[in-house]
Formats: C-alpha cells, sequence, structure tokens
C-alpha cells in the first residue's frame, strides 16, 4: 500500500491528514479569509491569502528536496509557482465558501477530498512524472478557477449578488463614516 517512498496510505493516515486540512482552513479561511472579505476585493484578498499560504507550503519543498544549494536556489522559483497555483485554488476556496453560506467546514472537506484525489488518483490516472501530473492538475485548478473569477465577475460570488452596502450605496442611503462594506448587525440599529 506504500507508494514510492510515501507514508502507507492507512486509515489512521488519511484521517490524520483529514484533520490537518481542517486546521489548515480554520487558518486560512476562517481566520484570514472571514477577517479580511469585508476589507479587500476578493481578488486581491485571494492574493494576500495565497501569498501566505505559499510561504505556509514552501518547508514542503525542503522536506523533500533537502536543504542543500540546489534546494535553496530553486526555492524562491518554487515559492512563484506556488503562489500562482495556490492564487487559483484560493480563488476557487474564496467562491466555495461564500457560496456555503460561510463553511469553513465544507471548504476543509473540499479541501482534502481535491488533495486526495490529486495525490492518490493521480498516481493511478496520471502515470507520470511528478511534475507533470502537477502540472497537468495545476492546469485544470487554473481553468475551474478563471470560470469561478469570470462568473464571479471577480467577486467571489454569482455576479448577481449584489452585497447590502452596495444596494445601500446606490439607492443613496446614509451610510455612517467607517461601515461601508461592512454587512449591518440587527443588534446594532
Amino acid at each position: 500500500m506504500a507508494g514510492r517512498g510515501r507514508w502507507p496510505r492507512s486509515p489512521p493516515y488519511l484521517c490524520c491528514n483529514w484533520l490537518f486540512q481542517v486546521a489548515e482552513e480554520i487558518g486560512f479561511t476562517g481566520f484570514l479569509q472571514d477577517h479580511w472579505q469585508d476589507r479587500y476585493h476578493p481578488m486581491k484578498l485571494t492574493l494576500y491569502v495565497a501569498l501566505l499560504w505559499a510561504v505556509w507550503h514552501l518547508p514542503d519543498h525542503f522536506a523533500e528536496e533537502g536543504w542543500g544549494v540546489e534546494a535553496l536556489i530553486s526555492a524562491p522559483v518554487i515559492f512563484v509557482i506556488e503562489v500562482v497555483s495556490l492564487f487559483f485554488a484560493r480563488a476557487i476556496f474564496v467562491w466555495f465558501y461564500n457560496r456555503t453560506g460561510s463553511s469553513v467546514l465544507l471548504v476543509a472537506i473540499f479541501h482534502a477530498s481535491f488533495d486526495a484525489a490529486i495525490n492518490q488518483l493521480s498516481d493511478d490516472v496520471v502515470p507520470a512524472s511528478n511534475t507533470t501530473r502537477f502540472l497537468i492538475f495545476s492546469a485544470g485548478i487554473i481553468v475551474f478557477a478563471a470560470a469561478v473569477i469570470i462568473a464571479t465577475q471577480g467577486r467571489g460570488q454569482h455576479a448577481d449578488v449584489v452585497p447590502a452596502h452596495e444596494v445601500d450605496d446606490a439607492a443613496g442611503a446614509h451610510i455612517p463614516d467607517g461601515t461601508a462594506g461592512r454587512e449591518t448587525d440587527p443588534r446594532d440599529v
């Protein structure tokens, strides 16, 4: 069951991996994305979280390649590739988070399922080098994310959904200073 130098895909391993994905999404989606969502445009939010997410994944490069000179030289290139790849993946997660009513758990399940499919199915479906599989699946992510970005006009939700503060702005309603772009809480009235 162990594949080419990997840990076995035993139920405890898969469970720990899934719990790790949940913890990762609690941080990146439940904390960062949720706190920055009202502050930044969805594309800017996606970029900022992708940058931090790439930093988070950079140790994986060294775990795979070691700490030699070659790994240090290739790290900036790997980082840029990670940022681009993770930008598109995060665009999907921003959309999914918004479409599920801000469910971190559903995003984490989606993330874990996505990673499991790439890690396991890629070995079975695309019998090629890791680089080739990475490029093929990255292209799939980019195409899907580009479709989401186009469909939502870069807002991370359907284009026909207009946030409440934009409706108020368009209607000419008075919005107190410092509250523009924030959702109103009925308890504030």
